[in-house]
């Protein structure tokens, strides 16, 4: 397995192949990133160290040239899609608590973040904040891809964290 971490269920970087993005959105709406996702659709122009991919709904008329795009997908094929990349991008502008995010980390993605809304808080030191040069992140994502998958194993969203916790919380109210 990956790290000696049991049975590898998903694709790892292996520090030659090009590195595979995933971005995901079921909104349209504009706020979700996608002004700068046609900026770094223009930047990954000829570069083939770099795949990018978008599952999801794109607003009306809007269509990349480098970016591979996907419809919205059942939850077994966009888990398979999850696995099957090395960084999650999102771009969403004052999100409050991405479902996105939290999927891609639980399936061991980095994550290429705007910094806005709760995405630094929730992302932290796994992953890294777009601030106009996608491959600025992609080098920094790869200088520290070993650690950061090893730190997403434990990450503070796995549902083996939180759903105790929620239990606690239900419990409480309803016992009073």
């Amino acid at each position: 397995g990956f790290l000696g971490f049991g049975k590898k269920t998903r694709s790892y970087w292996d520090g030659e192949e090009p590195f595979k993005i995933l971005a995901v959105s079921w909104s349209q709406d504009m706020a979700k990133g996608f002004e700068i996702y046609k900026k770094i659709d223009e930047d990954i122009e000829g570069r083939k160290d770099i795949n990018l991919e978008f599952v999801g709904r794109l607003p009306d008329g809007l269509n990349f040239r480098n970016i591979k795009s996907f419809p919205p997908q059942s939850h077994k094929a966009l888990a398979k899609s999850y696995r099957s990349h090395h960084a999650l991008l999102f771009l969403g502008r004052d999100d409050t608590c991405s479902n996105t995010v939290l999927e891609g980390m639980n399936c061991g993605l980095p994550v290429i973040y705007l910094p806005s809304g709760s995405s630094p808080e929730n992302v932290g030191e796994l992953g890294a904040a777009y601030e106009g040069d996608i491959f600025k992140c992609v080098e920094d994502i790869k200088s520290r891809y070993e650690d950061i998958i090893r730190r997403l194993l434990d990450n503070p969203f796995k549902i083996s964290k939180i759903g105790p916790r929620y239990e606690r919380v239900l419990l409480d109210v309803f016992d009073k």
